[in-house]
């Protein structure tokens, strides 16, 4: 509720507009008021955003809406760490993701596209927005992926060398490379290299080199995971610039987000095949990178496996304090 209570502030002046109707301009305004929102039930809080969606085109003379959506897959991860009743997690996950549906698919009448972001896609999984036989599909251009996008998810390394020589840093080369080392490393399925962009900018902004990815995007009870044997194990072989192979999912269930949620808590209860899973989830969260061999190619897949590995220093660092 409180999402689209929140969208539907930076649009109040649609409660004055003469181009909607007294009980739509009402509308607005109770989604507005920090008080009567919580009145609306789940029908329409799943129908919020789209019926803003058409007040939208309606008052700029019925010019199409582009919808941006940041950060969405906030709502799920946070239930899946945090909520402890499955029925309840169930409805979490169904209402974000009918909030999407309801405001992208078959609405081609007020939006004429969108743009999501967020760490991973997993809301998107078994959503039905990304059904290849849908006209409505979301293509989605995941994290390293094999798509033309793989620059824009992050800095090339070009970019990266280019920005730290500049002269008003005053950086010196033994920093640059200390840089270059904790941020850079992530390669994508064609062996591009990418750096993290948020670890870089804010190590350009304070002037510190600094884990900045734990504090953004922590792996919750990381020192218990630690502790199953498989992850273990394989954790410490990627610190050895090693690598490993995994399936890398590309279509979890609610059964997987459940069974990911239990293991996070209590990882050590958990069956094999879920920890097997939990390397997927690395993956999702920006904690691996693809493995290329000497010729800087993907290294040849196993039995439909990818090798993975830990791609920089910065993230090493996570896992050899939590493994003190």
């Amino acid at each position: 509720k409180y999402v689209v209570h929140d969208c539907y502030k930076q649009y109040r002046y649609l409660g004055r507009s003469k181009k909607l109707g007294i009980d739509q301009r009402q509308y607005i305004e109770t989604w507005c008021d920090h008080k009567t929102y919580r009145m609306f039930g789940k029908h329409r809080v799943l129908s919020g955003l789209r019926d803003l969606s058409e007040f939208l085109y309606r008052h700029f003379n019925d010019k199409m809406v582009f919808v941006l959506i940041d950060d969405h897959d906030s709502v799920i991860k946070s239930a899946m760490l945090n909520v402890t009743d499955d029925g309840q997690l169930d409805d979490i996950v169904k209402l974000s993701v009918g909030l999407i549906n309801s405001l992208l698919k078959n609405n081609r009448r007020h939006v004429h596209g969108g743009l999501i972001t967020g760490v991973s896609d997993i809301p998107l999984f078994g959503s039905g927005l990304t059904d290849k036989d849908d006209s409505d599909t979301i293509m989605k251009y995941r994290f390293l992926g094999d798509h033309p996008f793989v620059d824009f998810f992050g800095l090339t390394k070009d970019e990266v060398d280019g920005l730290l020589v500049y002269p008003e840093l005053k950086l010196g080369e033994s920093v640059v490379d200390t840089a270059k080392a904790m941020y850079s490393g992530f390669t994508s399925k064609k062996g591009v290299e990418v750096a993290n962009l948020y670890s870089i900018l804010n190590f350009l902004k304070y002037g510190e080199i600094k884990n900045y990815w734990q504090t953004f995007n922590p792996m919750p009870n990381l020192d218990e995971v630690l502790k199953v044997p498989l992850i273990k194990k394989s954790i410490e072989k990627m610190l050895t610039d090693d690598s490993i192979n995994i399936e890398i999912s590309t279509n979890l269930t609610l059964n997987d987000i459940i069974g990911m949620r239990n293991f996070l808590n209590n990882p050590k209860s958990q069956a094999v095949s879920v920890a097997i899973k939990y390397f997927s989830f690395l993956f999702e969260e920006g904690y691996l990178a693809y493995a290329l061999d000497q010729g800087q190619n993907l290294q040849n897949q196993v039995n439909g496996k990818n090798a993975v590995r830990l791609p920089n220093d910065e993230i090493k660092e996570i896992f050899t304090q939590a493994l003190k």
